[in-house]
């Protein structure tokens, strides 16, 4: 499939045409339609308030191509010969290709549009339409992908900063973020608080953190799982099933890691974050992204293979903190209620 990642822009589109942010950041609207006057009609439309258009004939033709550069939004043909509209949205889903995508079609019905709407369609338009209702839609699509860019854009930074901490920085940044004072982690990892000191300074300094609360929010939006490089435990892939371009992996691991193990949490196999999509006795099941099976060793992985599993630091924590030293836990249902958790 021939799927190419793109870049980000920054523009803002306005009635009466486009304003540009930034010259060389031109908004795209792809077209995929296999009626030559509709694709023609279109392109002038889309023309006439300043962007650019790209169409094609039919699905193969347009994954055979590379996405732009700028901010982009698909407007797609549900019935297609071949690959439909609907199932190219769920291929692009699969592939990890966050692309905003308005659906027209000339033989809708209602359990159509709630499915595209459903998979993250922006609109839902039915032949004949108004020219403005698109445009519209148009508008919001692509002030939509700029918006997604701009946040990717800030996540890739975020995790450049991470990459470039120590193993060791990465563990002190782990208990900081959890709630650990300096001389609670000098404690757990077996060194000095003038030494925690140190590194927490090298933390702050590296992520670019001007406080404790932003730290922990850099944390949060990073997922919450910091991947420490430390094996708590191995398990072995004991299935491996087909998902599109993607697959699911499932995982069988030793139950005494049960608690740490929870719906749609986090796990880093072999190194690699991974959210967990599914939970059964003595396994879980994390689902795989082409880019990820591309990049990364796990996409070798078969049935049988032995993967080293690092549980979430966060989650060990909290436990250490709500168990006292030799004892159980102090925390119940019954206390739980009594602060007024629902259980």
């Amino acid at each position: 499939m021939g799927v190419a990642e793109y870049g980000s822009g920054i523009f803002s589109l306005r009635a009466g045409g486009l304003m540009n942010a930034r010259a060389e950041q031109q908004p795209v609207v792809l077209v995929v339609d296999d009626d030559a006057g509709m694709r023609e009609a279109l392109s002038s439309l889309f023309r006439s308030v300043g962007l650019d258009v790209k169409t094609f004939a039919s699905t193969p033709e347009f994954l055979q191509s590379k996405l732009p550069d700028g901010p982009t939004c698909l407007v797609l043909d549900v019935r297609l010969p071949g690959l439909s509209g609907l199932d190219l949205q769920r291929e692009l889903t699969q592939a990890g290709i966050q692309l905003p995508i308005i659906f027209i079609t000339g033989h809708g019905d209602i359990p159509m549009s709630v499915q595209a709407m459903k998979a993250g369609a922006v609109e839902f338009l039915t032949k004949p339409f108004r020219h403005q209702d698109l445009l519209d839609a148009i508008q919001q699509a692509i002030d939509r992908d700029r918006m997604a860019r701009r946040k990717r854009a800030e996540m890739a930074d975020l995790r450049r900063r991470l990459d470039s901490l120590t193993p060791r920085e990465r563990q002190v940044m782990g208990l900081v973020v959890a709630g650990l004072l300096n001389k609670q982690i000098a404690a757990e990892l077996g060194t000095s608080e003038i030494t925690i000191k140190v590194h927490r300074g090298q933390v702050m300094r590296k992520m670019q953190a001007r406080s404790l609360v932003a730290l922990v929010r850099m944390a949060d939006r990073l997922g919450g799982h910091l991947v420490l490089g430390h094996v708590d435990c191995t398990g072995r892939v004991s299935d491996i099933a087909a998902q599109g371009s993607s697959r699911l992996l499932t995982i069988s691991y030793p139950e005494s890691f049960a608690r740490y193990v929870v719906p749609v949490g986090s796990i880093a196999v072999d190194g690699i974050s991974l959210t967990i999509a599914r939970l059964r006795e003595g396994t879980f099941s994390v689902a795989i992204i082409p880019h990820t099976l591309e990049k990364t060793t796990i996409g070798s992985a078969s049935a049988g293979t032995e993967v080293n599993l690092e549980f979430d630091i966060l989650g060990k924590y909290v436990e250490r903190l709500l168990t006292p030293p030799g004892g159980r836990s102090k925390i119940s249902a019954e206390k739980l209620r009594e602060w007024g958790y629902e259980i």
